[in-house]
């Protein structure tokens, strides 16, 4: 069965090799909100952005809807799609210098996934066909060149772009050569047929020592991975089973070892064994971290509420240094004395819901544990206040959101009561800072902050 990335997908996130990837393909990223209002759900990504290649400029102010892509940089800018899918907006790397490309002119293909935008070139699909325009520096800041538009390919699946190629996927595997301009197929023609990128947390295909990974798809659910060397344009067979891997990402390259991880969702009561499953790409091997290390760190750690209800979901994850990281998102319900609502003054049970942060040594995810320090920072900051629902159900809200790793900083967001708040924290240092709006990575984790 032949799968198209046509809707955004929420992944879990990985942002290694950031500044690498930064300069060649830029990188795309979401997840804070709207201040004061809203906290939007946590989502990293890389090169996401869509555009129908019409000149012009919009002077409308944006809808308030939420942006269609999420914003993403270049070496020199920041783009994102309004939530009408009307316009593209584009600014410098401090967010000043703002520009808007009128998208709707009857024409535009709401394919977000197919569009990728490097230092020099921007590529996107306009009905079925991929075209190429240049991205050019003026005194006024970046400029896409629109009308010098250079037709790739039809009917493409999905896209790499790392210059000097465009690699795309179609009835097989491409290589477009930007300065050549001709397209290299991968073997016989259709041979890779229903192939897809494997990717990181950034939607965007992972690519690593010049190599990019991608898995064909097979009727009786055991996909192939193929590694594929982009200079020499050779591909070799991985011996890793994915068996059916519908949620994945990876958890870090070190060396030329590669993690990929699944996540298995659980509750307690159900006593899943399996919670995160762990391969190194290269050999294939794989370990489990099961439902029960899970629940023994976060009940030793006295994590847990005295309800009936305990469950948890792996949000994020990514690597530094000689760690991975785990951003677990826990939900339990806790016995508690109410002031409000239909049980006043009456001990009742209220839902509860807070991410915390685990790590453990690359490959020795059984080591895992609690990262106190940054975790209980957080939660000693971000507001908190209950509410009741028409079911006459409680529940704790929690005005913020722990985000994930960039350039060697873990992005949070809260509330307080002096307001909206951006920080940093360095996980070589240990030290806490806050985020200024004149900082790139402000726009990458505001998904807001280019339209107001």
């Amino acid at each position: 069965m032949k799968m198209k990335m046509k809707t955004r997908m929420k992944m879990l996130s990985l942002l290694l090799a950031a500044a690498t990837v930064l300069n060649l393909c830029g990188c795309e990223m979401s997840g804070a909100g709207d201040r004061g209002n809203r906290i939007a759900k946590s989502s990293v990504t890389e090169n996401a952005v869509s555009g129908s290649g019409i000149e012009g400029v919009s002077e409308e102010q944006p809808d308030p809807a939420e942006p269609l892509t999420d914003p993403y940089v270049t070496k020199y800018g920041i783009y994102a799609i309004d939530g009408n899918g009307e316009y593209l907006v584009c600014a410098d790397r401090q967010g000043g210098q703002k520009k808007k490309f009128n998208l709707s002119d009857g024409e535009y293909d709401d394919n977000q996934e197919n569009v990728r935008v490097s230092d020099t070139y921007i590529c996107y699909e306009k009905g079925e066909d991929l075209y190429v325009s240049p991205v050019r520096q003026t005194k006024e800041g970046e400029e896409i060149v629109w009308e010098e538009k250079e037709k790739v390919a039809h009917d493409v699946e999905v896209v790499c772009f790392l210059e000097p190629y465009l690699i795309y996927i179609g009835d097989t595997v491409y290589r477009y050569d930007l300065r050549s301009k001709e397209s290299i197929p991968l073997g016989k023609k259709g041979e890779y047929d229903a192939a897809d990128f494997l990717v990181n947390s950034w939607l965007q295909p992972v690519v690593h020592e010049g190599k990019l990974y991608f898995r064909e798809y097979a009727e009786n659910g055991q996909d192939t991975v193929y590694s594929l060397d982009i200079e020499k344009w050779e591909v070799r067979k991985l011996s890793i089973e994915m068996d059916d891997l519908t949620y994945y990402t990876f958890a870090g390259i070190q060396g030329t070892a590669m993690s990929l991880v699944k996540d298995n969702g659980f509750e307690k009561e159900e006593g899943a064994e399996e919670f995160l499953r762990c391969f190194d790409m290269e050999t294939g091997e794989k370990d489990i971290l099961t439902c029960g290390e899970i629940f023994a760190l976060l009940e030793k750690e006295k994590l847990w509420g005295n309800g009936s209800y305990n469950n948890c979901q792996l949000q994020e994850v990514f690597q530094y240094g000689e760690k991975i990281y785990l951003l677990i998102d826990m939900q339990w319900s806790q016995k508690r004395k109410v002031d409000f609502g239909p049980d006043k003054g009456k001990e009742t049970e209220v839902w509860m819901d807070r991410p915390v942060l685990l790590s453990c040594p690359f490959g020795q995810i059984h080591e895992v544990v609690y990262e106190r320090e940054i975790s209980e920072w957080w939660y000693s900051r971000v507001n908190r206040h209950l509410d009741v629902d028409e079911g006459d159900i409680y529940e704790e809200f929690l005005e913020g959101e722990i985000h994930t790793l960039y350039q060697g900083e873990l992005y949070m967001e809260y509330q307080d009561r002096q307001g909206y708040h951006m920080a940093a924290c360095s996980l070589d240092a240990g030290k806490f800072r806050e985020v200024s709006e004149r900082e790139t990575a402000y726009y990458l984790f505001d998904e807001y902050a280019l339209f107001r």
